[in-house]
């Protein structure tokens, strides 16, 4: 035997899971080598989790960091520990500003250019910058 034959799953190697189909096309799973057949609503429920795990990385994440951040809330840490942690989500917080505020504002803009109220919106903005003149003077 070669070596990438060794180290390949053997087809009677008992923590080998396999999922073949009968007959009739119900998938049965082979684990321990004992057959048993996977109900359709688990395998539904498999199916669904393996295109959606994205979403379920990001739930248990939020869900980890509410967890840690309660737990360590009720250690009570000191101000030097209260900035180390906060200095990382200062960082988020004002990268997404920077990010989120040109894309509205560009969206904003893009938006009404492409209306064709671009002229009422111009006045409009002409007139509020006007009045925010003569009554911030």
């Amino acid at each position: 035997m070669t070596e990438l034959e060794l180290n390949m799953p053997q087809p009677d190697d008992p923590m080998l899971i396999q999922s073949e189909s009968k007959a009739n096309g119900d998938p049965v799973g082979t684990m321990f080598g004992k057959n048993r057949k996977i109900p359709p609503g688990a395998q539904s429920c498999l199916n669904w989790s393996k295109k959606n795990l994205l979403l379920l990385m990001t739930i248990a994440a939020v869900a980890l960091a509410l967890l840690l951040g309660f737990t360590i809330r009720l250690v009570e840490p000191s101000a030097k520990a209260v900035k180390l942690i906060k200095f990382p989500g200062d960082l988020l917080i004002r990268a997404l500003k920077m990010l989120i505020i040109p894309l509205v504002v560009s969206s904003l803009i893009s938006g009404v250019n492409c209306s064709k109220l671009h002229c009422k919106v111009l006045k409009l903005l002409l007139a509020s910058i006007f009045f925010k003149k003569i009554v911030y003077m």
